[in-house]
């Protein structure tokens, strides 16, 4: 009985203590969190929606990303913790506490990054830079629409002025800080690191540029030599960047409408027009003619302008048959009460713009392809321009060695024939031709056709110019770019090689029709053809050390650059038409008066073969003291210059120019100032301190003394003669004599 006691006793001990273990455990099993599915959006503190924001389970290896739309899911215990994190935004933390939905915004971190500008063969901070370099701020610049990428930097880059014309695809002028020669003023444009001297740049995508800089002042010169001379304009593209793939799609469509026409202003009736005649020729005692508006103090809206050989003029409907008109022997144009010549030119036009842009990379390369179809419409009637482009950039990094490539293919077309600015009259462009239209005049003669001012003055009618231009086509190929590769010699040590390239061909195709209905009627048709080729290259080798020790940094830059362009044309033309239409416009004696066929052709070439540069670059912050007036920045630079020229065309030899420069910069309370030690191997040299002026396409310097001022020599060569030519070097300090005497045969030019 004790053993079954005793035994129960302890079947009873066991039960107690598995329920009590059962009771304990239950809390805890309630206690674990439970896994629930997460979702939201993520924006930043404007509203935009942020793409790749990681999204984190803190304390797991549980992430994800978000999507284009800022949207994220992600399964994590509802009493865990997100983390939300992306470059350039400060880091954000939310308590699930059992939600489902999180929306985070985002705050947009402080750049403590410095501020790096392209000043040349590298780059430099912002804080280094002692000259005059603005960067481009290009968010303003990207919601512009325009052919030229040029065009969208008027007025925001001060000291540079930016002139286009009206024409869609018309050159853009930019002058940088005013005109500083009566020949060339266009500044030197670089283009990822290739120079050209091409200042029409309508082949550039603006949406493909990255960032502008642009080197205003003289310094530009001990960078790129005599060629930037009138500033440069430093234009990179946009690169990939390592991260996920990234895909643009940027699609604009709009409306240009003139405003503010001459019709504002211009006299529109015709007998208002004619009371301004009449006073003109009462101011000059002259008498008023009455050809056209008959008597002086009643006139009147005549019925024809033309025929005008009625007795008395002007001719009315009872001397004039229309059924005699015959077109181009017998015109009759009627009188207009008022021709509005504004309108009849000018009207609203079309414009659009689609870009389509991939990027991306991974952690040893990265890519940006682009397309970009761009094509608008001309105010003025029957004129249009349309350009294709492609981009290829890419970069790859092999240990220590990175290659890569800049390249961009472009096509672009421009029809019409309106020159907004025409060379000798200006009456030859559309605008002139507006203005000179009297409104008497009507657009049309009785047959349809276009009438003139066949009995007034000599000009034409601006429709009917635009109307026989209409198939006037300009086509301009073209693929510029660069490849590119650097090796890491040692950690201090970098050495770099580009060899960029420029080559295009170009069509014009114009057509000049009859003119019957001018006073001065043309009667003969004509067709020009113009066939060009052009071929440009640049390889340029560069070696950089820097390094750096206490306070101080060093940056060592030795280069060589060669260059050389040529470029071929062929042009002819051909009078006399047998056929006007397009498919018989070729300049071959079978299709016009092979007597008035004229072919041409013409080729130039300019060759560079040896190109040194060295520059030594001490941007770093000396220990200078307290000093107040003296900069903390104490720049050196030393270079060593080589070059020759060779025009075909001429049966000279090439002309060669050697000069070694040693050139010591200082900056003193902002002012720049140089000393400068000449020699050559003709006995002459010279030394010569103060403020340095860089002239057009100078490829040399000398200090020589004439009557009591140092001058500055320039050489150049035109046509594969030499020449020299000498100004004030405007040193207004202590004159110092040379060194030998300075040989007085100038026009030697050695």
């Amino acid at each position: 009985m004790n053993d079954m006691r005793q035994g129960k006793r302890f079947l009873r001990g066991v039960g107690m203590s598995v329920l009590m273990a059962l009771v304990l455990r239950a809390p805890a099993v309630a206690q674990q969190p439970q896994q629930i599915d997460i979702s939201g959006t993520v924006t930043s503190t404007t509203g935009d929606h942020l793409r790749g924001v990681t999204v984190r389970v803190r304390g797991s290896a549980t992430s994800t990303v978000t999507d284009d739309n800022g949207k994220y899911i992600v399964t994590a215990p509802s009493d865990g913790v997100l983390t939300f994190g992306l470059i350039g935004f400060r880091g954000v933390g939310a308590n699930i506490a059992g939600r489902t939905t999180i929306n985070v915004s985002m705050e947009r971190a402080i750049s403590v990054l410095p501020e790096v500008v392209v000043t040349g063969y590298s780059t430099q901070k912002r804080t280094d830079i002692t000259g005059a370099v603005t960067s481009v701020d290009l968010g303003s610049v990207e919601r512009q629409t325009s052919a030229s990428v040029l065009q969208r930097l008027d007025g925001r880059v001060p000291g540079v002025t930016i002139d286009a014309g009206g024409s869609p695809g018309s050159r853009t002028t930019i002058r940088i800080r005013g005109v500083s020669s009566f020949q060339n003023n266009d500044p030197l444009f670089i283009i990822d690191g290739t120079p050209t001297l091409d200042s029409y740049l309508n082949w550039v995508n603006a949406g493909d540029v990255g960032s502008i800089q642009v080197l205003k002042d003289a310094s530009a010169a001990s960078i790129y030599g005599s060629r930037a001379s009138n500033g440069v304009v430093i234009i990179e593209s946009k690169k990939g960047r390592p991260g996920p793939r990234q895909i643009t799609l940027d699609v604009r469509t709009g409306v240009a409408s003139p405003v503010k026409g001459y019709d504002d202003f211009l006299t529109l009736d015709a007998l208002q027009y004619f009371q301004v005649v009449k006073t003109s020729y009462e101011n000059a005692g002259l008498a008023v003619p009455t050809n056209i508006y008959g008597s002086v103090t009643n006139p009147k809206v005549p019925d024809y302008i033309w025929p005008n050989n009625c007795t008395p003029n002007p001719c009315t409907t009872a001397d004039v048959d229309p059924s005699k008109y015959s077109y181009p022997t017998n015109l009759i144009m009627p009188g207009s009460a008022g021709t509005n010549w504004w309108k009849t030119v000018f009207s609203p036009a079309p414009v659009a713009d689609a870009y389509l842009a991939v990027s991306g990379g991974g952690e040893d390369n990265a890519y940006h392809v682009s397309f970009d179809f761009f094509r608008q419409d001309g105010t003025a009637a029957y004129n249009r321009y349309q350009r294709g482009t492609v981009r290829i950039n890419t970069a790859f990094n092999l240990d220590r060695l990175n290659v890569g490539e800049n390249i961009g293919l472009a096509l672009e077309q421009a029809y019409g024939g309106l020159a907004d600015d025409p060379g000798g009259y200006a009456e030859d462009g559309i605008l002139g031709k507006n203005i000179m239209m009297q409104p008497v005049v009507p657009v049309y003669d009785i047959g349809g056709h276009f009438a003139s001012e066949k009995s007034i003055n000599n000009q034409s009618n601006p429709l009917k110019y635009a109307w026989s231009h209409k198939d006037d086509r300009n086509t301009n190929g073209r693929i510029f770019g660069n490849v590119f590769g650097g090796f890491d010699l040692t950690r201090r040590v970098t050495a770099k090689t580009r060899f960029g390239f420029n080559v295009g061909q170009g069509t014009v195709r114009t057509f000049t029709p009859t003119t019957p209905e001018n006073k001065e009627p043309v009667t003969a048709t004509q067709i020009a053809q113009d066939f060009s080729s052009f071929v440009e290259w640049t390889w340029s080798n560069t070696l950089n050390y820097v390094t750096t020790f206490d306070r101080h940094n060093v940056a060592l830059l030795l280069g060589q650059e060669a260059n050389r362009n040529a470029s071929r044309g062929i042009n002819g033309t051909l009078a006399n038409l047998l056929n006007t239409g397009l498919d018989y416009r070729y300049i071959t004696d079978a299709l016009g008066d092979a007597k008035t066929k004229n072919v041409n052709s013409r080729g130039d070439m300019r060759n560079v073969p040896g190109h040194w540069r060295g520059v030594a670059l001490v941007p770093g912050i000396l220990p200078l003291g307290q000093r107040p007036r003296l900069e903390r920045h104490a720049p050196l630079r030393v270079g060593y210059h080589r070059q020759s020229e060779h025009p075909i065309g001429s049966h000279q030899p090439p002309v060669w120019r050697r000069s070694g420069r040693h050139l010591l910069r200082y900056w003193w309370n902002g002012h720049h100032g140089a000393a400068r030690l000449q020699a050559d191997g003709t006995g002459q040299s010279g030394l010569e301190v103060g403020t340095e002026q860089v002239g057009e396409r100078w490829v040399g310097s000398r200090a020589v003394p004439r009557q009591g001022q140092f001058q500055r020599g320039r050489v150049r060569s035109e046509d594969g003669q030499s020449a020299v030519s000498s100004r004030s070097s405007g040193y207004r300090g202590p004159r110092i004599c040379p060194l030998h005497q300075y040989r007085q045969d100038e026009q030697q030019g050695h």
